[in-house]
């Protein structure tokens, strides 16, 4: 916990049952790196070079993913409960059992997203725009039309 990797090289890592709550990864280079049972609570990824991270069964809640690219990506089982995930490229990703109530999600891109089995919490008005083209289930369409307002019978 509270370590600093700032700068460093950990590309093609893995890190398995890790508590790595608190650190610090700004500007390191975390290309292909894997995370599998991770705890990553409040970690901060600003500035890291991460093409090709993943994440398996992780806690993300409140961490700093501003702008991470995770197209094409599978995440499985991850906390992202509060994270700052503006910016953030989901187009194509799977994600599958993952939690997303309270992330900041302005201006991240789900196009194409199979976010049929997440946890997408209450969507306001502003970030549905996020999720045009996404792939959801029709109890998630339920959930997202009665969180903007609407009552739905």
């Amino acid at each position: 916990m509270n370590a600093d990797f700032s700068y460093s090289d950990f590309t093609e890592a893995r890190f398995y049952n890790c508590n790595l709550s608190l650190t610090n990864w700004r500007g390191s280079y975390v290309s292909g790196v894997l995370f599998e049972d991770c705890k990553l609570t409040g970690a901060n990824f600003d500035e890291a070079r991460s093409l090709g991270i993943r994440f398996s069964k992780s806690i993300l809640a409140n961490a700093f993913l501003r702008k991470m690219n995770f197209r094409k990506s599978e995440l499985v089982e991850i906390d992202f409960t509060g994270a700052d995930l503006a910016g953030c490229d989901f187009r194509d990703a799977v994600l599958d059992r993952c939690r997303m109530s309270d992330a900041h999600l302005s201006t991240s891109r789900f196009a194409g997203a199979d976010l049929r089995t997440a946890d997408l919490g209450e969507l306001s008005f502003s970030s549905v725009a996020n999720f045009k083209g996404a792939i959801i289930s029709k109890d998630q369409a339920t959930e997202l039309l009665k969180g903007l307002g609407l009552r739905v019978f």
